[in-house]
This record gives C-alpha cells, sequence and structure tokens, in this order.
C-alpha cells in the first residue's frame, strides 16, 4: 500500500512538471487567451483539475 502511494505521488509530480513544461513554452497571447499569465503557471500546474473555475465565455 505504501508502495503504491509513493509511486502515485511520483505520477502526480512528473504530470506537474509536464504541465508546466507545457505552459512554459506558450507565448503571452496563448496564455492570455486561456486566462493564464506567466505568474500563475506554478499555481495552475498544482490545482487539482476538480478545484478549478474556468471563466465562463458567454
Amino acid at each position: 500500500m505504501f508502495i503504491a502511494f509513493l509511486f502515485s505521488l511520483i505520477r502526480v509530480a512528473r504530470e506537474r512538471q509536464l504541465c508546466i513544461a507545457e505552459l512554459s513554452q506558450l507565448h503571452d497571447r496563448e496564455l492570455s487567451d486561456l486566462g493564464i499569465r506567466r505568474s500563475d503557471i506554478q499555481r495552475v500546474a498544482s490545482t487539482p483539475v476538480n478545484a478549478l473555475v474556468l471563466p465562463c465565455s458567454c
């Protein structure tokens, strides 16, 4: 059980690093289109998906 927990922590950390890397490669305009500032990348990558509230573009 503990080993599975460690592997899940490693997987989550790896996914977070990949997310940060991908978002960091975007231009400021592309980030703006997503509603993200460059300074928000770390926070967005660390926030669980089910906790994100996306703005409505209605």
